[in-house]
């Protein structure tokens, strides 16, 4: 069950302990305060989030916030997905989302017949879309998906979706800042704008690929937020049961803010991320790459498996 080694684990305690020395970066809303704001005023500010058209750069007193006060690296590669403010459409057909459920199923059982969690030690600068799809594969066979009520967070294809379902999901919910239309009976998508008038109960699963990353850096057409990533990972334990799981990937690697293509999180904002969860396995982990000097624009990105603590306060608590 375990995808982590113990040395690994080992880091991520030493990671989580560190939290101790957030308050020397200054920061304008420290990742302790995202643990403590309450749910609703987080729901509230995202029902209310609308597409805009990304700024081509950032003030020097927004990058000073986005870099917590310089201590993180910063580059820019600027990039406009938001189709000039007025958001895109992704539509995928009911034939489409049949095939995809089809090579999830195989890929499912693909994950279920290994024998040690998957791992990638090939060139950090051209790691193939498909290992980071087997992670997540491998990720979901450890968990108990039949009849669960899942969200995704941000889709552009509806592979985590269909993962969800071939792994047994009664009901799947895909938020995403654009418009998706995903034509089947078992997948809702919504806006963040309708998200707290449409989700009435917690969930027991959230997947997240590669998108917390980009939030809050406008690319997609999101407000622009420097602590946009940590208060979606906040988000995240407001609408899951307690001891639900949130199964996330995000860059890992020297600590950096590519504006406004994505962070990558290594030992300054890992942590930041990670407060306020239990880890309980990481697929694909390699400590290395903390420090491993690679292209800013090649990822790697491992699924971190965090279970929501069920002291925290809950959407049902709002």
């Amino acid at each position: 069950m375990m995808a982590v080694a113990k040395r690994s684990l080992l880091l991520l305690l030493v990671l989580h302990m560190a939290s101790a020395s957030w308050k020397e970066f200054n920061l304008v809303e420290p990742a302790i305060d995202m643990v403590q704001t309450p749910c609703r005023r987080l729901l509230d500010a995202y029902n209310q989030a609308e597409l805009s058209k990304p700024a081509p750069s950032l003030t020097a007193s927004q990058q000073a916030a986005f870099t917590l006060n310089g201590s993180i690296a910063f580059e820019e590669f600027f990039v406009d997905d938001s189709l000039n403010g007025q958001g895109t459409h992704y539509r995928y057909t009911r034939k489409q989302l049949t095939a995809l459920i089809k090579q999830s199923t195989e890929a499912l059982t693909k994950a279920r017949s290994l024998t040690t969690p998957p791992t990638w030690a090939g060139n950090p600068n051209r790691m193939p879309q498909h290992v980071k799809d087997n992670w997540f594969a491998y990720a979901i066979t450890q968990q108990d998906f039949q009849g669960a009520r899942v969200a995704i967070f941000g889709s552009s294809e509806p592979w985590l979706e269909a993962l969800a379902i071939a792994a047994g999901a009664a009901a799947v919910t895909t938020v995403e800042y654009n418009k998706v239309t995903y034509d089947h009976p078992a997948i809702t998508t919504i806006q963040p704008s309708n998200f707290f008038t449409t989700v009435k109960e917690p969930f027991d699963y959230l997947l997240s690929a590669s998108s917390f990353d980009h939030d809050g850096l406008g690319r997609y057409g999101d407000p622009l937020q420097p602590m946009g990533d940590l208060k979606a990972m906040r988000l995240c334990r407001c609408v899951l049961k307690p001891g639900g799981k949130l199964l996330v990937s995000f860059p890992v690697g020297p600590d950096a803010v590519v504006y406004n293509l994505h962070r990558r999180y290594g030992s300054v904002r890992l942590p930041h991320m990670l407060y306020g969860w239990d880890v309980e396995s990481i697929v694909g982990w390699d400590e290395a790459r903390l420090s491993m000097p690679v292209d800013v624009r090649h990822t790697f990105e491992p699924v971190f498996v965090l279970t929501r603590p069920s002291k925290q306060s809950s959407h049902r608590e709002l």
